[in-house]
């Protein structure tokens, strides 16, 4: 598949359950991030176009935030490979400015994560 993202998602190390805003529904987990998308680990698949209310759970609260809360477009979803889970892509959408700024926090600390383990390396 062919790689047509703009911007660098990072890979997280924590455990990020992500819900239905409205429901508290378990969806699945974050896999990794940027300021525009998310790729997400679920137990099953999402079709292509679907548009999810989320909600984002913190391990640990960001500019005083426990929760991130965003619209999100599936834009591809596929099997693991090996695995019994799913992954699947989306572009961010309708993020209230308080929570954009809680996003751009969360990919500066995963970019300076990133950093320091390179320069330890």
């Amino acid at each position: 598949m062919m790689d047509r993202r703009r911007l660098t998602r990072y890979e997280v190390e924590e455990y990020y359950p992500v819900v239905e805003r409205e429901t508290d529904r378990a969806v699945g987990r974050l896999a990794n991030l940027s300021i525009e998308g998310v790729m997400l680990i679920t137990e099953e698949p999402v079709k292509k176009r679907t548009l999810l209310k989320l909600t984002l759970k913190l391990p640990t609260p960001v500019l005083g935030h426990a929760t991130v809360e965003f619209d999100a477009e599936c834009r591809w979803s596929r099997k693991g490979r090996g695995v019994d889970w799913f992954e699947s892509g989306y572009r961010l959408k309708n993020v209230p400015i308080e929570d954009q700024t809680t996003i751009l926090c969360l990919v500066m600390q995963l970019l300076a994560d990133k950093t320091t383990d390179q320069e330890l390396a």
